[in-house]
């Protein structure tokens, strides 16, 4: 791409190592040290502070600057311009949001420069750390594209469950450029605690939080993530008492948007799950105790209003019918 008048998307991760200076992400800057018409990506450690600047002449500057204030390790840096916006996401968040009144021009004779800049100024320096997965478009990217570059280093994919003792639950680490791992607490219901990817069976029932950390050989960065297993025992779960929520909102705000039973691991054996309207049409069917409703028949929202519930089990060798109502609300 041409870094001059025209729309362009600059994404990269990065992971510091150095504490000293201005360090240089990245920067094109005229050869002749002008400090017009260039642009560069900066990192302080003190501060752990981010600034992206486009700069046509000092009355003609956008700058976005953001404190880095989350824990981990690797950082996904975006910066856009999108016309006369200038935009930076760290870790898919846009952290800053700036504009000039016309484009910036940019143009100058200098070489595209990663990790480092031509021409600099007291303490500024060299990026000391490790810089991956550059990537340079001619358009600006919108917030959705920004989302998909992101990999989520160091992460634990599985999410915090609810299992029946017995159960195994094998963890899966999202990208990691990590050499060693360790996990906490050092337990033998882990398969080993020194790799990214143990398997987990609770022996006994209650809450356990795992916490693994992550470090490699170049850096004294320490990544940490964990998962919270809840392991029940089936033996101790009354299968006559089924519970289901007295109402939900299928609004697609995140909470309470789709109906089903509260204790499933409760029900023993369920041969039906059903829902109907107030004219006794049966609006949702589900034989899988885990199957919620989400408040559409035949792909459509249903119109709101109070609901009749059937569920038809197995408890203890004896067929069980449990009913009731629920309201669904907007």
């Amino acid at each position: 791409t041409e870094f001059d008048t025209e729309d362009f998307t600059v994404s990269f991760y990065f992971k510091p190592i150095g504490l000293n200076g201005q360090q240089y992400l990245i920067s094109k800057r005229d050869t002749a040290c002008s400090y017009d018409y260039d642009f560069f990506v900066k990192y302080v450690p003190d501060s752990r502070t981010a600034n992206g600047l486009l700069r046509e002449i000092p009355q003609k500057t956008v700058s976005v600057v953001h404190t880095i204030n989350n824990s981990a390790c690797w950082q996904h840096l975006v910066l856009v311009r999108d016309d006369t916006r200038v935009k930076m996401y760290i870790n898919t968040k846009l952290v800053s949001d700036l504009g000039s009144q016309t484009r910036i021009d940019l143009t100058n004779g200098g070489d595209l420069t990663i990790g480092s800049a031509i021409c600099r100024g007291a303490n500024e320096v060299p990026f000391h750390g490790l810089i991956d997965e550059l990537r340079i478009y001619n358009r600006a990217l919108d917030d959705e594209e920004v989302m998909d570059l992101y990999l989520a280093p160091d992460q634990i994919v599985n999410p915090d469950t609810l299992i029946f003792l017995g159960t195994t639950i094998d963890i899966e680490l999202t990208n990691t450029c990590a050499d060693n791992f360790q996990w906490t607490p050092n337990s033998l219901d882990i398969s080993s605690v020194f790799v990214p990817d143990p398997s987990i069976t609770p022996s006994t029932q209650g809450i356990y939080d795992y916490t693994i950390e992550m470090t490699d050989i170049l850096s004294n960065c320490t990544a940490r993530d964990s998962i919270r297993i809840n392991a029940i025992d089936p033996t101790l779960l009354d299968c006559e008492n089924i519970y289901l929520p007295k109402a939900f909102t299928p609004n697609d705000d995140g909470l309470n948007d789709t109906y089903g039973i509260s204790n499933p691991f409760a029900v023993q054996n369920l041969i039906s799950f059903e829902i109907f309207d107030r004219w006794g049409n049966r609006v949702f069917f589900a034989d899988d105790v885990f199957h919620e409703w989400d408040g559409t028949f035949n792909g459509q929202m249903v119109n709101p209003g109070v609901f009749l519930y059937r569920i038809n089990h197995i408890c203890n060798g004896e067929e069980k019918v449990a009913t009731g109502s629920v309201t669904m609300l907007r």
